[in-house]
Formats: structure tokens, sequence, C-alpha cells
């Protein structure tokens, strides 16, 4: 049977150049599971479309080549240490499996980064729904979205993050909260913010961690902890609540702003004078 990798790889030595470190006897067959489900994971994104394109682009199928590679090894280090343990070679502990599952995702991420970043003025990329979605966004591009909260300029979380944008201004209200601001220009900014931080609030909430951008995943990192992925998950759901009071705390202050009356709003006796009128002088 013919390996998938086949369709971007001429053989398993190009594949290692896009992931150092496996071992040399590593062969296509024995990976190809694992990279059918990362292909699957990739053209979720991308499309077959993007992806077809990106393959037959020399620059970028060298970034599809580093994310498809590493996305393959870290769903297939679990095999890695299975076998470990059955030809009873030497024993991988679980600090040093997440660190290499840390290090092929954090490749993965980066090399998607960059793989989005450059199809995305392909004509392929304008035919995918992320594309036709991004101008109905409130936050429409990553600089913005990077300038409310940092996301380590990542093209990948920004575009899985769009659905949760779309239901956050519909679903938790805040169509109705940018309505009150809309002759605001002075707190357009604040409210901006305040939705950003309840987006990303959602996203860590429903994302696994690992679809985090490094600094978000850094907060909730259990590498130096004891409590393990218990412990993770509790971080994951602290670092969500956070988020989401500090966006609440930000609308709240926007209506109180909305609600207290500007020094221009106070009409003084003599904003009701005319010219003309007369004053009665009582001793």
């Amino acid at each position: 049977m013919t390996s998938i990798l086949t369709l971007a790889f001429a053989n398993p030595a190009e594949f290692m150049q896009a992931v150092p470190g496996i071992e040399a006897n590593t062969t296509f067959e024995s990976l190809n599971a694992s990279a059918v489900a990362a292909k699957k994971d990739m053209v979720a994104l991308l499309t077959l479309d993007v992806w077809t394109e990106a393959v037959s682009d020399d620059d970028n199928k060298q970034l599809l080549q580093i994310a498809w590679a590493n996305l393959t090894m870290y769903k297939h280090v679990i095999f890695t240490v299975m076998k470990a343990r059955m030809t009873n070679d030497k024993q991988i502990y679980k600090p040093e499996r997440e660190e290499m599952r840390r290090q092929y995702i954090d490749n993965y991420y980066s090399a998607m980064d960059s793989l989005i970043e450059a199809v995305s003025s392909s004509d392929a990329w304008k035919q995918t729904n992320y594309y036709k979605l991004q101008d109905k966004l409130i936050i429409k591009t990553i600089a913005d979205f990077e300038s409310y909260y940092p996301i380590d300029n990542s093209y990948l979380f920004f575009y899985r993050t769009m659905a949760i944008q779309r239901r956050t201004l519909i679903a938790e209200g805040f169509d109705q909260s940018y309505s009150m601001i809309a002759n605001r220009d002075d707190l357009k900014d604040k409210m901006n913010t305040a939705f950003v931080l309840y987006v990303v609030s959602l996203a860590a909430a429903q994302f696994d961690p690992i679809a985090l951008p490094p600094t978000i995943r850094d907060m909730i990192s259990d590498n130096n902890s004891s409590g393990g992925s218990i412990d993770k998950e509790a971080k994951t759901r602290d670092l969500a609540a956070s988020l989401a009071k500090q966006s609440m705390d930000i609308v709240r202050s926007i209506e109180t702003a909305l609600s207290t009356p500007t020094s221009d709003s106070f009409a003084s006796d003599e904003d009701f004078q005319q010219h003309g009128d007369k004053y009665l002088l009582i001793p």
C-alpha cells in the first residue's frame, strides 16, 4: 500500500529533513495512520484546493511539508512510546514525551502560520469560507486582533477563532453593546478590547491547549507542576474565567461611562436666557 505521505514527500529522507530528530529507520508505512489524521486536520482548515496549490509551489510546499511532518509526529509520539516499552528500549518518561510533543506542535504551528500567510492572497484561499467570513467580522485582521490581545501573530489561531467571533457577537450580546457606542468613537477601543478578551476566553475553554498560541499555552503549562493534566485543565478553566471577567468588567465600565452625563449635558440658567429678556432684581 502506498503511503499518503508520498503526496508531498519523495522519500523518508525528505520527511526527516522537515522534522529532524526521528529514528533513521522510520518508514512511511509506520507513519501512515498518523499522517492521514494530520492531513485531515490541515485540509479542514486550508481546504483541498489550497493544499493542492501549495504542494505545486516550491516555497509553499516546504512550509506544508514542515507542518504536515511535525503534526504527523505529534500524533505518532504515543506509538513511539509504546514501541519502546514493548521492545525494552530506553524508557521514555512523561516529561520527555511532553517535551517532544511540545516541540512538534510548536514547529507545526509556526509552519502553518507562515503557510497561511503565504497563501492568503491566492485565488484558492479567496474561495475559502474563512476569507468570505473575514469581512463580516468585528476584528477583521490578525494585526487588529494582536493589538488588543497578544496571540503571537498566529494566523492559524486567528482563523480558527473566526466562528467564535461571530457567535460572541450575537449569542453573547456584543452586537447590542456595539450598538450602544455607535456614536462614541472614544469607547470603540475599549469595546474591542472587551470583545477580543471574551473571544480568547471562549477559545481557551473550547480548544485543546495545544491549539492555543505559545504565549497562552505557557500560562497554563504544567511542565513544572506535579498536578499533570488535571492541573492543566484547572489552569485553563481559570484563565478562561479570568479573561471573561476582565471582558465583562470593561463592558460595565463602558455602560457606566454612557450613563454618566458629561459636563456639556448640564444646562445652567444662562443657557435659557435670550437677548432682550427682562430681569427682576430682588434686593
